[in-house]
């Protein structure tokens, strides 16, 4: 039995030229950050004074020394890279599922599919489970090209489960901007909030880690349960932070569907 996924594919279609974009930029971005590792050398060990000071400690998390190839990764390409960046991108594919069909009046052509708003809109979302993984595997041969490049040896087995769980962070982020897509009637728009929320979160989650009576704020965060320098460098794996990140997208997703199905949306 062959599964019909039409707007699955209309949508991989529609973003193909941006995801091969940020792939390629990704990677370059990857092998970059490699290779000026050996170029900054032991000179790195000389901020790890400064993340001493309580308005930097935040931007280390588990980072024990910036003079390790991983503590480097984590840091440089991996808290923003993926933190920020990446996260970003997801926001502005999320933010466009339905917001930007609506905007650009083709809402009725997806609509007059011979399947259910559920199925579609799960459709749409499999497409950014798609991407993130795309961007994800090619950041991923990014860093083990950096690696051969600078002739650095990298476990790579930790490296490739830190990948791995890049990717519940990465689902809870697109879900909660789908739920403004679905929400909102501009792309703009839902992106712009979508966005606002990444980076009050991250504020927030900073200062919670500039001082033990401000900890509590950073469990309503996103970034709370997602550190990659545990997986990295202490080849620490929190299965229930990561459960957790799993959970919140897929409630996050089903609120999205349930307001899509009973949302009216005018064709004119």
């Amino acid at each position: 039995m062959v599964i019909n996924m039409k707007i699955f594919v209309k949508t991989l279609k529609e973003k193909y030229k941006g995801i091969l974009l940020l792939s390629f930029i990704f990677f370059v971005f990857a092998v970059f950050v490699m290779a000026i590792y050996p170029v900054m050398g032991e000179d790195l060990g000389s901020f790890d004074e400064l993340f001493e000071h309580p308005a930097f400690s935040a931007l280390r998390k588990s980072v024990i020394t910036m003079a390790s190839l991983e503590g480097f990764l984590i840091i440089e390409l991996y808290q923003w890279g993926i933190e920020i960046l990446l996260a970003g991108y997801t926001i502005f594919f999320a933010a466009s599922l339905v917001a930007g069909e609506i905007e650009d009046k083709t809402i009725d052509l997806l609509l007059a599919n011979p399947v259910s708003r559920t199925r579609g809109l799960l459709e749409k979302f499999a497409a950014l489970i798609c991407m993130v993984l795309l961007v994800n595997v090619v950041l991923l041969a990014g860093v083990l090209a950096g690696a051969q490049y600078i002739d650095q040896d990298m476990n790579v087995t930790w490296l490739v489960y830190t990948h791995v769980l890049l990717m519940p962070f990465l689902l809870a982020v697109g879900a909660y901007a789908t739920v403004l897509s679905v929400v909102f009637d501009d792309a703009r728009k839902a992106f712009s909030i979508g966005f606002g929320i990444l980076m009050g979160s991250f504020m927030v989650d900073s200062i919670s880690l500039m001082s033990e009576k401000y900890a509590v704020l950073g469990k309503v965060t996103l970034f709370y349960y997602f550190d990659p320098g545990k997986v990295l460098i202490f080849h620490d794996i929190d299965g229930g932070a990561h459960a957790t990140l799993l959970t919140i997208a897929v409630i996050l997703l089903g609120l999205a569907v349930v307001w899509f199905e009973k949302r009216d949306i005018s064709v004119v």
